[in-house]
């Protein structure tokens, strides 16, 4: 018995002693100037256990656990040989931002890029040098994340993938309903990914789009769902499939590129495989990188295409404004055969549809879980805060969504929030299209071709919840690294053609756009050296 109790003794002091010096290593290496430190009842391995729950929820949540700070701009959290800064405030938001040569993406992309598209290290030196040249050079040099992606701004080179995008939407909307039915019962967000899906990669790819392939989208989705596991430790074990899938996508795209069928594909396209392949990358590790590219495009896309669709749907009067406002841009003809005629020129809706981009934007000020992240190279201080060389910066975009400043419901849907003068002049709080150096590239083009679709869902159909009533589904089964979640469960609807619609022919267009870009965030978040 004597001896039962001295093990019991000896184990709690053992434990307690290395309690004590995982107290003192903590406390000893934090800079007093460094952001208040949270969650370290147990030194360095409180903040694992909930990180790896894997969900974007963690980072917001400390404000909600840790009330006496819920004021401060900025936490630091410690896990072992790491540093992570939450930046809550959007003062420090923006310094940091415009600090993008000290705060880099860069470097996280490039941590990750190896895993994430298997690229061969030929490949990953020439991102690497690249990254390193832009960091050394004077201001006003470009930014190499924003070479390759400079055709996606609004001009002829989007002009010509948004008609593509519409010749799509347009032949699918026959079949959304098949002749000689009432109605087709779909689920929502498969139904919303798979025509998002297929019109966003044929404005990219052209007329050979490899995502016209069930089996490509199946392994798009493998893949895309599978990041965290595909990033975590011994991938060839518990990432099989997630592997199968990007060599798959990647051999799908290698015979895309050898056959030239990205030259009959966008200008987006056609300068994006020219600037890599200039800079000395493989053709194997381009097929590899643009299989990548397809999370870019599309990860985010569809849900929030989803989203956007079904806050719409569901709310009876943000449905019937937008489609008044739709149609307020609609003329009506006959042709020679005496067929009704109806066109819509696509620009009126980023131009004069305030009330359904606002809803859009609303759908996304909702649901972005995105962190913002930024590797510090060196130690710099900002707002009065230490933040430390090779710490991890995050910035989760659902704070900024629920500050105050969005009104007394910040957490309700308010379809006509942004529309308001108060919103507009409070527009960089609105963090889904990321921000500074990672603002993104792609917002223009993917907001209206989702604001496209959902368009020619309100004009041409209606849609109703075959149970009834609409329940608004869950986003708990979401990654860490999800920017916006898709939904836990899918939602079955029901789709009519409306009587409005019988006997029309449409007509869409897609005028010359010149600069008219849809913001993301309004002010200049550059450092002014070529963010």
């Amino acid at each position: 018995m004597l001896a039962d109790n001295l093990e019991v003794v000896v184990a709690l002091a053992v434990l307690a002693t290395a309690y004590l010096a995982l107290w003192r290593l903590l406390w000893g290496s934090q800079d007093a100037q460094e952001p208040p430190l949270v969650e370290h009842t147990i030194p360095f391995l409180t903040p694992l256990f909930g990180l790896s729950k894997g969900h974007p929820g963690y980072f917001p949540g400390l404000r909600q656990r840790y009330l006496n700070l819920r004021d401060s701009p900025c936490f630091t959290i410690r896990i072992p040989f790491s540093r992570f800064y939450v930046i809550n405030s959007w003062e420090l938001v923006s310094l940091i931002q415009r600090k993008s040569r000290v705060f880099s993406f860069q470097a996280v992309t490039d941590a990750f890029a190896g895993k994430i598209c298997d690229l061969s290290d030929t490949a990953k030196n020439v991102l690497q040098n690249e990254a390193q040249a832009w960091g050394e050079s004077d201001r006003g040099t470009e930014n190499p994340n924003h070479a390759a992606f400079k055709t996606l701004l609004p001009g002829e080179g989007q002009d010509e993938m948004k008609r593509a995008v519409i010749k799509r939407l347009l032949q699918a909307a026959e079949d959304w309903v098949p002749k000689g039915q009432r109605s087709e019962t779909v689920k929502l967000y498969d139904w919303v990914k798979r025509e998002t899906t297929i019109a966003t990669t044929d404005g990219i790819y052209g007329e050979q789009n490899p995502y016209r392939d069930p089996s490509v989208r199946s392994s798009f989705w493998t893949y895309a769902d599978g990041l965290q596991k595909l990033v975590s430790p011994l991938p060839w074990l518990f990432a099989r499939p997630i592997l199968k899938a990007r060599t798959h996508l990647a051999q799908i795209f290698t015979v895309y590129f050898q056959a030239e069928q990205h030259l009959h594909g966008s200008a987006f396209i056609r300068h994006r495989a020219a600037h890599y392949l200039s800079r000395g990358f493989p053709q194997r590790d381009l097929a590899s990188l643009e299989a990548g590219n397809g999370i870019a495009i599309l990860a985010n896309t569809t849900p929030t295409a989803f989203w956007a669709a079904y806050y719409i749907l569901s709310d009876p009067a943000a449905r019937d404004a937008c489609r008044a406002e739709i149609l307020s841009h609609v003329s009506d003809a006959v042709d020679d055969g005496g067929n009704k005629v109806r066109t819509l020129d696509t620009t009126a809706l980023k131009t004069g549809c305030p009330l359904l981009l606002s809803a859009f934007r609303e759908a996304m000020r909702l649901r972005s879980t995105g962190l913002g992240l930024r590797m510090a190279l060196e130690d710099h201080v900002v707002g009065g805060f230490l933040l430390k060389k090779g710490s991890t910066v995050f910035m989760p975009a659902a704070v900024q969504h629920q500050d105050p400043r969005w009104g007394a419901r910040p957490g309700a849907f308010d379809y006509a929030r942004f529309a308001t003068t108060a919103a507009r002049k409070d527009l960089f709080l609105f963090r889904a299209f990321g921000g500074g150096s990672t603002l993104c590239p792609g917002r223009d083009f993917a907001t209206m071709t989702i604001v496209m679709f959902i368009a020619m869902v309100l004009v041409r159909f209606e849609v109703r919840p075959r149970a009834g009533r609409w329940e608004e589904p869950g986003t708990r089964g979401a990654g860490m690294t999800t920017v916006m979640p898709g939904p836990d469960e899918d939602v079955e609807v029901e789709i009519r053609r409306r009587r409005e619609d019988e006997g029309v022919r449409w007509v869409w267009k897609v005028s010359e756009d010149r600069g008219h870009a849809i913001q993301g965030v309004e002010e200049g978040d550059g450092d002014g050296k070529g963010e």
